[in-house]
């Protein structure tokens, strides 16, 4: 099975004071089971990431592209490149607005 991957340009993420959402998790393993190890320099830079048609927003966390989802009562929810939310993230100390459209 061949797998497509796309990359969009990166950009920067609004810095923000207000809190964090305590139910939103970061990862490296999409929820197609897939890890991309891919190293970035710069926290609060954002991507989109299109796999096998799913577009994800990504953000750089500790020198790596991370994933982030909540678990909600109707199952999990990812950072899809349509959900049409903003979500508030903590990463390496502090907040950031990742935008999931």
């Amino acid at each position: 099975m061949s797998m497509k991957i796309e990359f969009s340009a990166v950009t920067q993420a609004e810095k923000t004071d207000l809190p964090a959402d305590p139910d939103i998790k970061s990862t490296d393993t999409n929820d197609q089971g897939l890890t991309i190890m891919d190293t970035c320099s710069s926290n609060g830079h954002l991507r989109k990431i299109t796999v096998n048609g799913v577009c994800y927003s990504q953000m750089c966390c500790g020198g790596q592209w991370l994933f982030f989802y909540k678990d909600t009562p109707n199952g999990r929810v990812w950072c899809t490149c349509n959900l049409g939310q903003s979500w508030t993230v903590n990463c390496s100390g502090n907040n950031w607005i990742i935008n999931c459209r």
